[in-house]
């Protein structure tokens, strides 16, 4: 998919007088709606409902500016504020002008961001920008797709949005309001947010309970919301895939471990129905991890026979209940004739303690039907983007022979104009010799041999444009030379004249007979 990045900026509280939470503030985002926006990218109702919860999980972000006292704009400089939890609920509201708006609850650390928690008490309502992936190009505009949003971004008062009213506001609690914050604390899980949880490995800790009441989701959550999830996400979960911040609900696979108060332990029946899994989809890492756990606990049963046993007979190794031991209903495998240890103290002991056959089965159909579904979503996904890129190559392949169609008239158009230029060159030098050639004609008579010469030699160096004034310049010099030859030729007859007086005083003189 050609992902482009897309930052749409989607532009009383008078104190915050008895807070319930003194390290965090709520917010209430109005983060996207279908509203024309600047980047002409069209969201329908259908792809804005299908594509806001994306939003959860992902970071409030914010640049504040001491000398502004406001915070900015999308920047290098931003820092996290704040987070959308998890398992935010995303609503969606039909507004009078008729589009249709997402809205999501967000909260703010007051202790960590107090600047930006501050700017909402003088003025309650500040614009936000919604960064995401889409199949869009915003430079283009058109229809959206699909998106995946990254970041929400707190905008400076100055910013307008390009998706008209799209915002965030503090929820102010009051004393009265007290049992209302409480809940949405309570809902969000937001109390134990940075809670640091302990991970007990021990054979003693070992649960019972029932591995398919346990909400798998709730339990993510409270991994990613603890001050120390990397250990605990490396103990709970069997597969870790690489960048499992960004998904960790696709990415983090296999868990076993639940949490009872606040330590995680293991599961018994999230340890057989990884077991089943891992076999089935031949994971050998999982499976050696759950080999070396069960060595741990001191599990003894041999799961790996068992489970080529069920594998034989057609059906999901769900059977390998070790809370079964001592269990006198219970019934042991027809090829393996040694009956089952009794449990451990302390071991499956009581109703609560043992795991039915039935109940097991169920938790991996479950399971294995939540990651068909998934998988199922993900080929859906696979496949329109597939039919989007098919598109897009389509339309790149009709933009690059239009070009071609445009660079070959370029080319021809540049040939063209090479020929009218050389044309208008030669047409132009022929004018200009032949002013040169009548202007030396003219004047030859005139010139000496050296200024012949020259101008024959500035005349054939100069422009076009310049030619008439180089005519200019011959004539101007054969006219000086005209009157210098004039004066010249006066002279020598004033000359002639002043002598003429001496011939006749010689001729009047006294010559004797013989002269």
């Amino acid at each position: 998919m050609n992902q482009n990045i897309i930052r749409l900026s989607i532009d009383q509280i008078s104190k915050f007088v008895n807070d319930t939470n003194t390290d965090l503030a709520i917010g209430r985002l109005m983060f996207l709606s279908t509203r024309p926006n600047t980047h002409k990218l069209n969201i329908s109702d259908d792809v804005l409902r299908k594509y806001s919860p994306s939003i959860r999980g992902k970071w409030v972000v914010a640049e504040y500016s001491t000398l502004m006292n406001d915070v900015t704009n999308h920047t290098d400089g931003e820092c996290i504020v704040g987070i959308v939890p998890q398992n935010a609920e995303v609503t969606f509201e039909r507004a009078q002008d008729g589009y249709l708006e997402a809205y999501v609850d967000c909260v703010i650390s007051k202790l960590y961001a107090t600047k930006v928690y501050e700017l909402f008490k003088s003025h309650n309502y500040r614009s936000v920008s919604v960064e995401f992936l889409t199949d869009a190009d915003p430079k283009i505009g058109g229809d959206v797709h699909v998106f995946d949003i990254k970041a929400i971004t707190l905008l400076g008062l100055s910013v307008k949005p390009s998706v008209p009213k799209a915002n965030m506001q503090i929820i102010q609690f009051s004393a009265k309001q007290a049992q209302q914050a409480e809940d949405f604390y309570n809902r969000y899980n937001l109390w134990r947010m940075s809670q640091n949880y302990t991970i007990d490995k021990s054979e003693e800790s070992l649960s019972n309970d029932d591995w398919s009441n346990i909400d798998k989701t709730e339990l993510r959550n409270k991994i990613l919301n603890a001050s120390n999830k990397n250990s605990l996400v490396k103990s709970v979960y069997l597969k870790i895939e690489n960048n499992w911040e960004t998904a960790p609900s696709e990415k983090l696979k296999y868990p076993v471990m639940q949490l009872k108060g606040d330590k995680f332990v293991y599961n018994r029946g999230a340890l057989a129905n990884a077991k089943a899994r891992a076999t089935q989809q031949n994971e050998t890492d999982v499976l050696n991890k759950i080999n070396s756990i069960y060595k741990s606990l001191n599990i003894k049963e041999n799961l790996d026979k068992m489970a080529d046993e069920d594998k034989n007979k057609g059906n999901v190794v769900m059977n390998d209940d070790p809370s079964k031991k001592g269990d006198p209903n219970a019934t042991t495998p027809k090829d393996d004739p040694k009956p089952n240890e009794a449990p451990k103290d302390g071991e499956g002991k009581g109703e609560e303690g043992k795991m039915s056959e039935g109940q097991q089965t169920q938790s991996a159909e479950t399971e294995c039907k939540c990651s068909a579904e998934e998988i199922k979503a993900k080929d859906d996904k696979i496949a329109e983007l597939t039919a989007k890129v098919a598109e897009f190559e389509a339309k790149v392949t009709e933009y690059e022979q239009k070009i071609a169609t445009m660079s070959e008239e370029s080319a021809k158009n540049i040939a063209e104009l090479s020929k009218l230029e050389k044309f208008k060159e030669d047409t132009e030098n022929a004018q200009k010799m032949a002013v040169i050639t009548s202007t030396l004609a003219e004047t030859k008579d005139y010139l000496t041999e050296d200024n012949y010469k020259k101008f024959e030699a500035e005349g054939n160096a100069c422009k076009f444009a310049d030619i008439n004034a180089w005519r200019n310049e011959v004539l101007a010099n054969v006219t000086s030379d005209v009157l210098n030859k004039n004066k010249m030729s006066q002279n020598t007859q004033n000359n002639d004249h002043i002598e003429m007086p001496n011939i006749d005083a010689d001729a009047n003189k006294k010559h004797g007979l013989w002269d």
